[in-house]
């Protein structure tokens, strides 16, 4: 048995992540004008200019031929086609819904689902199959984005649960306001069993934002992928709920098998004063290979929650790429009390560690930081190496305040421990 907690109480840099989307302006754009009145995507009338879109051309869905109804649909792809870009915006109450049949539509360009529409879009793909970019050729995919200085509040949800989707994604994000302005951006993002996404390559890493703020008032964004077989990542940084000034939250249901390789990954992280309410979630498949130099769970004034389905397995980190993880952790002053809970308990957890740190709070203030990190009924646990030692903080506040940490290992078969330091409950300044 291998247990430690402590009461009392690192630092982690938040890297603020700026995407930018860049579009094959060159394309022609062909707007749904539903026209010809009978819905077919080769009806010539049902588009704007009187125009069938080919496959150098961009689609564009508004106000103009959608339903009252939602699910009820609004397109119907008669044939096989590609197109370059697809866009929604359609405003609240105006549904668009895209029936596919038995065909295929390939976008080749970026998908963007209400970007600066600053309403309520809802946008559904059904039946079929969507092929989003290709290994070669990645795509990027936003869902709920608002990049301007506005107080408008923007909702969007794309539903692609009734579809067959290949996605080959470069840039995921869901759920974004930046740039200012008291506004808010939710985003939701739904796949379903058919399919599988990839986003990002080793050669060239993407980007994952889920609920993201930067400069401004709130975002949310919620993605789904429970449905989906198989999961793959290879980004630079997987972010659930992070801000730099304002509110996040985000949720992410990963698929039945991932496997994540990241610089970065956290889940819950902000330096606003204001973000300790939100509550952020990665909820793991049943097999899961996570590659990441960094995972925290609740960082910085944010709470954060990672968990796992009863009988899965999880292995974090490698031999040539240890995991600095961090389980409820801040370095910025608060009178807040964040948490960070890493919930493993009814799974197989293997990791290869380079740092462990477990309710640790800097900064100042005189609020509490709690973290848990709650281990599996199996697996090896291995922290810091004979050559390059490692280090272990559970319950540490350097500045004021409260901290408490919970690691319980009792359930696994071994832990392995090559530490410069092993510190459970310290502190220079707080309890």
């Amino acid at each position: 048995m291998r247990w430690l907690h402590g009461q009392h109480a690192i630092l982690a840099l938040f890297a603020l992540s700026s995407v930018v989307f860049c579009s094959d302006t060159s394309a022609a754009q062909v707007a749904w004008d539903a026209g010809g009145g009978d819905q077919s995507w080769g009806t010539a009338t049902n588009w704007s200019g009187n125009v069938i879109p080919l496959g150098t051309d961009s689609v564009l869905f508004n106000d103009t031929g959608s339903s009252n109804v939602p699910g009820n649909p609004t397109s119907v792809l008669d044939i096989p086609r590609s197109i370059v870009n697809l866009s929604f915006a359609n405003t609240n109450g105006h549904f668009q819904t895209i029936d596919l049949g038995t065909n295929a539509l390939q976008v080749n360009g970026n998908v963007d689902v209400n970007t600066n529409v600053g309403d309520n879009t809802l946008a559904t793909i059904e039946h079929g199959t969507v092929n989003l970019g290709s290994p070669a050729s990645p795509i990027n995919l936003s869902v709920g984005r608002v990049t301007l200085n506005t107080g408008a509040q923007e909702f969007a949800t794309f539903d692609l649960t009734g579809a067959t989707v290949n996605g080959n994604v470069q840039n995921l994000i869901v759920g974004e306001k930046i740039l200012g302005g008291n506004g808010y951006a939710v985003g939701t993002l739904s796949l379903g069993a058919k399919g599988a996404l990839t986003v990002g390559s080793t050669a060239t890493p993407g980007e994952i934002l889920i609920g993201h703020t930067a400069n401004s008032n709130g975002s949310a964004g919620t993605v789904d992928l429970s449905q989906q077989k198989m999961f793959t990542a290879n980004v630079s940084n997987l972010l659930v709920g992070t801000s730099e000034v304002g509110a996040a939250t985000g949720t992410f249901d990963l698929a039945g098998t991932n496997v994540l390789n990241a610089t970065t990954i956290r889940v819950g992280y902000s330096t606003a004063t204001d973000n300790q309410s939100t509550t952020s979630a990665l909820h793991l498949g049943s097999t899961n290979t996570i590659t990441a130099g960094e995972l925290t769970v609740g960082g910085n004034l944010s709470t954060g929650t990672l968990d796992i389905p009863s009988g899965g397995s999880v292995n974090l980190g490698s031999s040539a790429q240890p995991t600095n993880l961090n389980v409820g952790q801040s370095s910025s002053q608060t009178n807040q009390s964040p948490q960070g809970l890493m919930a493993l308990s009814d799974a197989t957890f293997n990791a290869t560690l380079g740092e462990l740190s477990v309710g640790v709070k800097g900064g100042g203030g005189s609020g509490t930081q709690t973290g848990a990190l709650l281990g599996g009924n199996a697996g090896n646990i291995t922290i810091g190496s004979p050559t390059v030692s490692g280090s272990i903080i559970i319950g540490q506040v350097t500045g004021g305040g409260n901290a408490a940490g919970t690691v319980d290992l009792s359930g696994e078969t071994s832990l392995t421990a090559n530490v410069s330091n092993l510190l459970v409950g310290s502190a220079s300044v707080g309890n």
